[in-house]
């Protein structure tokens, strides 16, 4: 933890620089994956009661089976096509993980997720560890 996250590339080519951003969650789901669909089935509540942060989702899975899984959960969330490729970028090889960022992309927590409510509670317990920036909304 404290680590820089490194930047990566949304499905739609827009790269994102975790370091630019004021504070982030990151979470890595798979379309096979039991609580990984709880989650999804539940993740525009979460995404909507973290408006000060963005929330990516890098998810494991064929391209039309991601697509059409977020269109059917009504999820417009930035995501990535997570692949075994990318393992040793970002750590990750269980499902759900997540990952909570700092404004300046630095990991403050990071760890497997049970289902929809540990999401919830983790989200919650680690809220006060995420600075806000206190410039967002001024003029640079």
């Amino acid at each position: 933890m404290g680590s820089l996250f490194p930047e990566f590339t949304l499905y739609t080519g827009e790269i994102v620089r975790p370091a630019d951003k004021n504070g982030m969650i990151v979470l890595f789901l798979s379309t096979t994956c039991r609580s990984c669909l709880d989650i999804l089935s539940r993740l525009n509540t979460f995404g909507e009661s973290r408006l000060n942060q963005s929330v990516v989702l890098c998810m494991q899975g064929g391209e039309t089976e991601v697509k059409t899984m977020l269109e059917e959960q009504q999820i417009s969330l930035p995501f990535l096509l997570y692949d075994s490729a990318q393992k040793e970028k970002f750590n990750v090889s269980v499902f759900p993980y997540l990952y909570l960022l700092s404004g300046g992309g630095l990991v403050v927590s990071k760890g497997t997720v049970r289902d929809a409510k540990d999401l919830g509670l983790r989200l919650n317990m680690d809220a006060d560890r995420i600075p806000i920036d206190e410039r967002e909304g001024e003029g640079a």
